[in-house]
């Protein structure tokens, strides 16, 4: 008797089907072309700003060459989740003005405790958009993904992701999956409705979670509200 499934187990093994047929098709690229790939990647990257500085140097942000599909029910739950988080940590600072248990736990210095004094104001209640970045990992092939969804650290001050997300997905399509359009045709047919690119930038000063078809390229997913 075969097991049932929940509508989540479900998203979640189509989402490994969809893996596996991404997988699949960047095997049929050869080196020469994934170094092309990678170079135009780079070229766009820099021509689009899409950089870190360092020392007055500008360098591209590396950028995974194959992408990250996710079906659209995952990031309405992904979406959900870091809302919900957001949303929390916007009431942090008064919370922690007003409980002492909550000062207990997120101990600051006292310099800290002055600037945040003289700083929050009541108005800050009603209003306090916050950019942020919330760092996760997530396995969507996996049948338990709602579970594996961890967050390692929330950055409130992400305002560039507002920028680099939308257009790291835009190179991806315009580089990867655009120009691989035959090869990703069967994705089309697999997903009962049309998978999405994560974006994922590349972070040197962490290892990347979980396997990695192109290892030499590490990176994190950043999941943003």
């Amino acid at each position: 008797m075969q097991p049932v499934l929940s509508p989540a187990e479900r998203i979640g093994l189509s989402g490994a089907t969809l893996e596996s047929r991404v997988r699949r098709a960047a095997h049929d690229v050869s080196d020469a072309a994934l170094r092309r790939i990678a170079e135009r990647l780079r070229a766009d990257a820099l021509a689009n700003k899409i950089i870190y500085e360092h020392d007055g140097e500008e360098e591209a942000v590396r950028i995974m060459l194959r992408p990250l599909l996710a079906m659209p029910e995952q990031l309405s739950y992904v979406h959900h989740v870091c809302l919900t988080l957001t949303e929390a940590l916007k009431r942090t600072p008064q919370l922690y003005q007003e409980d002492p248990a909550i000062r207990r736990i997120l101990a600051i210095s006292e310099a800290e405790q002055r600037f945040l004094k003289d700083c929050w104001t009541p108005a800050h209640q009603r209003l306090n958009p916050v950019y942020g970045r919330l760092d996760a990992v997530c396995d969507f092939t996996a049948a338990g993904w709602q579970e594996s969804l961890q967050f390692m650290e929330p950055n409130l001050s992400g305002v560039g992701g507002i920028y680099f997300a939308p257009l790291a997905e835009q190179l991806i399509m315009r580089h990867i999956v655009a120009p691989a359009g035959p090869r990703f045709r069967p994705l089309h047919r697999a997903a009962p409705r049309p998978a999405h690119p994560v974006s994922a930038a590349a972070d040197r000063s962490r290892p990347r979670t979980g396997p990695a078809l192109f290892p030499a390229l590490p990176g994190r997913a950043e999941i943003r509200p």
